[in-house]
């Protein structure tokens, strides 16, 4: 089998979605039918399995369960996935250049507040999240680094230290340790989205396939409310449930599956405001990273952002 050389590495919540199913339907490229495999992230694979004293989550783990990911693909020039949890990952890098040195490279970030707001909602969906208030759940970071406020239901539980999901410029410096800046892409999800065709057009040419091909540019991963959350708690959230969904179904069958019954299980709708208080006190811990980034990307992101009115 040919070797995998396209890896959308995140940030979750800043586009990867969107872009995964944008490539997915250009005919010179495949992407696995299931997303956030993680398969290269083996850090945090230990630290569920750790927590959870056994092996509830991340059903990837050998190469060969994972490269079943791409036996649909044939005539594509180039095949990837996503998974927004690479970026994050101490070892993720690493790994994916011991896989595929040639590899391909997708960053994307999005401006600091406005990601947490959105990860968090994310992950109260799907990640195991069970404080329901933004801010309580930001506050919540140090008693969860000491083990405390976790539910049993998190998968991994330095998901939800959501300021190391912050260290915008420490993230790609892992990557350039292992590949030179050329085989890397940095998208602003600013820029994505509101000029998604041109960015698309631009991650194209970036990977050398035809740059004319337009695909449908719908949203992807809009903000979710629950219709019946207990239903949710006993499938989908149930690892043993998707566990019994993967010994019958393949992963292209599963992976529709699961996109049909979430989008049953949910209606969409935009996250309650956030307070602007709350938000000014953030911006102001976060601001060295954006103007780290800013410095970093050549792109004035303090001005952009509105960091500079802080």
């Amino acid at each position: 089998m040919k070797t995998p050389s396209l890896f959308i590495v995140g940030h979750p919540r800043s586009g990867t979605s969107s872009l995964h199913h944008y490539l997915k339907q250009h005919p010179d490229v495949f992407m696995t039918a299931i997303k956030e495999p993680n398969f290269f992230s083996g850090d945090f694979r230990k630290e569920s399995d750790n927590f959870h004293k056994k092996k509830l989550y991340f059903p990837y783990r050998t190469e060969n369960q994972y490269l079943r990911l791409y036996q649909k693909w044939s005539e594509e020039r180039i095949a990837g996935e996503a998974s927004a949890t690479y970026l994050c990952s101490k070892v993720a890098a690493q790994a994916i250049s011991q896989f595929n040195a040639a590899s391909k490279i997708i960053v994307m970030f999005r401006e600091p507040v406005a990601f947490l707001h959105s990860f968090h909602s994310a992950a109260r969906f799907a990640l195991g999240e069970h404080l329901e208030d933004f801010q309580t759940a930001i506050s919540a970071e140090k008693d969860r680094r000491a083990g405390r406020n976790l539910s049993k239901r998190v998968i991994t539980p330095s998901w939800l230290y959501y300021s190391e999901f912050i260290k915008y410029t420490e993230q790609i410096q892992r990557f350039l340790t292992y590949f030179d800046q050329e085989k890397i892409k940095i998208i602003v999800f600013d820029d994505f989205k509101t000029n998604t065709k041109e960015v698309y057009r631009d991650v194209l040419a970036f990977l050398r396939v035809d740059p004319n091909f337009s695909p449908d540019f719908y949203i992807v991963n809009p903000n979710k409310q629950l219709r019946w959350p207990l239903l949710k708690k006993y499938t989908l959230d149930s690892p043993y449930f998707r566990k019994t969904l993967r010994l019958f179904f393949s992963d292209d069958a599963y992976a529709g599956l699961k996109n049909f019954y979430k989008n049953k299980i949910v209606k969409h709708e935009p996250r309650q405001p956030l307070d602007e208080a709350f938000k000014g006190e953030l911006m102001q811990r976060f601001k060295p990273e954006v103007e780290k980034l800013s410095d970093f990307l050549k792109k004035d992101l303090v001005s952009e952002w509105d960091y500079d009115k802080i």
